[in-house]
């Protein structure tokens, strides 16, 4: 189910039009998955780990920092996405009025 959502998600960042839904998205996995991350640094010491690639090589530690930096991405990409979005009303509100 994960990875559906997942491709869904990634299939969202690809078109303008669904691109701030699929960073809105990301960053709702990415938080959650931090939330865990935090809940099992703070109640067990003996962690497995499952990922693979890169992340398999990370602490838990690091990967909560790496899940955090990734947060503060989102954060920027929202906040950049929202500002094109306003200036896109403003140069259609100044192009209806012309």
């Amino acid at each position: 189910v994960l990875l559906r959502i997942e491709i869904i998600i990634a299939g969202l960042l690809l078109f303008k039009r669904t691109q701030m839904t699929g960073i809105k998205g990301t960053l709702i996995l990415l938080l959650h998955f931090t939330i865990y991350i935090m809940i099992m640094l703070a109640f067990y010491k003996n962690l497995p780990c499952s990922c693979g690639g890169v992340i398999a090589k990370m602490t838990w530690k690091e990967h909560l920092i790496f899940n955090l930096f990734f947060i503060l991405l989102c954060g920027i990409a929202i906040n950049i996405k929202r500002q094109s979005l306003r200036n896109e009303q403003i140069n259609y509100k100044k192009f209806l009025s012309q």
